[in-house]
């Protein structure tokens, strides 16, 4: 029977060989408390990233894509989109652990999400998105930083995924921000992140889609808001958290050493 590290891998996507302080705490820690799991770079065609596999020893090295998906935020999302990233892990693994190197882990154990057979796990969102606000109120669960994909589902939507499908669906649902967000992107070309569609429109249309509850939501993963998410997890830290360098790095420094060095 395959062990947990045996279904899922770890997929970090780069774009440079030459990494800021804040990224090699980031790696460093997830190949220390991560060993047990296969590790990969994903990168842009081009990159010469086998001297950062040899520096670090990584047991899956890296995987490359086409480079046009490393321009931009928006093209970031069209390779999250796309069904042969998915395809790329598929025979060999169940899960892959999307781990951006503005991540940070506290544990190795990812059985509490695995064994609920999510098909997608995420930090919560609040009002406003980027808005580090208290008063915000959490509006639903997805981040896309750190997130945990069930593999065979990501592959069959993404490669079955069709704009006319959401059209018939905004019409049953009605026009949510969400929704609103995608036709816009579909018609003006403008910025969009993959995670709004696995986090908030494809729970609504497909029934089968299973996201996170919101309670797992919180253990998994803090980005924004980490202080109040923090309290709302029985004063427990996450699986890891997303872009600590970015929201209330005063809380991170009294948990990640590494920020007081």
């Amino acid at each position: 029977m395959k062990t947990i590290s045996d279904r899922v891998a770890i997929v970090c996507p780069v774009y440079k060989t030459e990494w800021t302080k804040f990224e090699e705490i980031s790696f460093k820690r997830v190949l220390t408390v991560m060993s047990s799991y296969d590790i990969y770079l994903c990168c842009p065609e081009g990159l010469k990233a086998e001297g950062l596999c040899d520096k670090y020893e990584l047991k899956g090295c890296a995987e490359y894509f086409d480079k046009r998906f490393f321009k931009n935020v928006n093209s970031y999302s069209s390779l999250l989109m796309d069904s042969t990233f998915y395809e790329r892990w598929r025979d060999n693994y169940d899960y892959i652990l999307i781990y951006q190197l503005d991540c940070y882990v506290f544990h190795s154990d990812l059985s509490r999400w695995i064994n609920e057979q999510y098909d997608y796990v995420g930090a919560p969102w609040f009002e406003g998105y980027t808005n580090d606000n208290e008063s915000n109120k959490i509006i639903g669960v997805g981040n896309g930083g750190l997130s945990l994909r069930k593999l065979e589902t990501f592959f069959d939507i993404s490669k079955n995924f069709s704009w006319s499908d959401l059209l018939r669906q905004s019409s049953v649902f009605g026009i949510t921000r969400s929704y609103y967000k995608y036709l816009k992107h579909r018609i003006f070309k403008w910025r969009l992140n993959e995670d709004l569609f696995w986090g908030d429109i494809a729970p609504r249309m497909y029934d089968y889609y299973k996201l996170t509850s919101l309670e797992d939501s919180i253990a998994f993963s803090f980005e924004r808001n980490p202080s109040m998410l923090f309290k709302k997890n029985n004063n427990q830290l996450p699986f890891g958290c997303h872009a600590f360098e970015r929201y209330d790095i005063d809380f991170w420094r009294e948990h990640i050493p590494q920020l007081n060095n």
